[in-house]
Parts: structure tokens; sequence; C-alpha cells
């Protein structure tokens, strides 16, 4: 079977005009060094595997390291897995902070949802995105954040797999474990050779991934089924 994946508009993320320090200013939290990770807490999106690997990860980080949560909580928010992942964050010791911005003091901030016309400035603002989801439909962030330059780390979970490249274009760690997951926060914040390479090849996987390349395959499945 012929799939067409969804397609991202790469020109608008990859257009944000600011550097990365005004970025930040302009959320809130200049001069962190920024872990992002959109979705909201929500079990399937690795959010306590996340924030784990965070308070494992941050003392390898350089300046003060701030893991952002953007987005909602989803359809069927659960209020015991934010309950949980509130009582994590306490028993390692991170100071959440909920709003836009950051306190100096706060080592998360849980900004909610985020409008859609801030998003390219919000992973203008980042260092790195996890994306360490137990299940997805596509992962149409990771193509968002990849058209922003942004380099990304996500699980090996087979959606994911089929259009990533472990060391090519991303860094993908397994599903669930926040130790590897850890390391490779701490190898892609400190390395910017490798940050480089895999942005540089991502930028080949946003290709990929357009609108424009989605009709484009999607002409090719109709011409192939009238001709048929």
């Amino acid at each position: 079977a012929d799939v067409v994946p969804n397609g991202v508009e790469a020109h608008r993320f990859g257009g944000c005009t600011l550097t990365r320090d005004d970025a930040g200013a302009r959320m809130g939290w200049p001069g962190r060094t920024v872990v992002l990770a959109v979705g909201g807490v929500q079990p399937r999106k690795g959010s306590r595997v996340l924030l784990e690997a965070f308070a494992r990860a941050r003392g390898r980080l350089p300046g003060k390291p701030l893991l952002v949560v953007a987005g909602g909580d989803g359809f069927f928010a659960d209020p015991s897995a934010v309950a949980a992942w509130e009582d994590d964050a306490v028993r390692l010791g991170l100071v959440v902070h909920r709003g836009l911005g950051a306190p100096p003091g706060a080592d998360v901030a849980r900004i909610g949802v985020v409008d859609d016309d801030d998003m390219p400035v919000l992973y203008r603002a980042a260092d790195v995105l996890a994306f360490p989801s137990t299940r997805e439909g596509f992962g149409l962030v990771v193509v968002e954040a990849m058209a922003a330059g942004l380099p990304v780390v996500t699980s090996d979970i087979p959606v994911l797999a089929e259009f990533l490249r472990d060391g090519d274009d991303c860094l993908m760690t397994p599903v669930g474990d926040s130790g590897p997951l850890a390391q490779a926060l701490v190898r892609l914040v400190n390395d910017d050779d490798l940050r480089g390479r895999l942005t540089a090849s991502a930028s080949d996987t946003v290709r990929r991934h357009t609108w424009d390349e989605a009709a484009r395959r999607a002409e090719d499945i109709y011409a192939d089924v009238r001709q048929s």
C-alpha cells in the first residue's frame, strides 16, 4: 500500500529571524540551556521518562538547564498521570514553574498551549527537542523541529523508525529508558559537530515531508490508479 505522510510548512518553521538568545529572551528564559518537549504531560508522550532523563542529565549540561514542556494534555487528559509527573518532579528535586517564562530558580517550565504563530520562536529558543513517545500516529512535531534547525532525540518506536535514521538525522533511544535518553541529551547539547551533522542531514528529511511533496505523491498515486 502507498502511504502519503503528513507535511509541514518548512518555510514557516525555518523562517524565524531571531537569534537563539533573542528567542530565549522573548519566551522568558534568557541564557538558559533548553530541552524542549512538545505535547503536554501524557503517558504516551513519555513525560515521566523525560523528566527522569533530564534530572540525570542536567548536571552535565552547561549553564542553567531548563526543561520546557509545551502543549496541553490531550483530549483524554488524565489528572492522575499529571499528579504522578508532579510527584516525580518533587522526588527528583526539580522545581516546576507553570506558565510562560521561567524564573531563575525553576528547573522545569510547563508553559501550556503555545499559539501556532509562536511555535517557530519556541523552536528557535530551544537547544534540543526531546520526543520520547511510547506511541504516535506520525510525529509531526519532530519534522517541525527539524525544519527549524533543532536537533532531535526520539524514542525508537516503529512509526518514527520508518522515516528517521538514528545517528544520521536524529538520535534514537530505547523507548521507556531514561538512561540512554539522558546520555543523548548531553551529547546533543555539548557536541557542536554532532548537532551540525544531524541538522544538515535532517534538512533532507524535512524536504521529504513538506506539503508540496505530499501533494506530489498523492497526485502520482491517483495517476497510477487512473492508468490501472
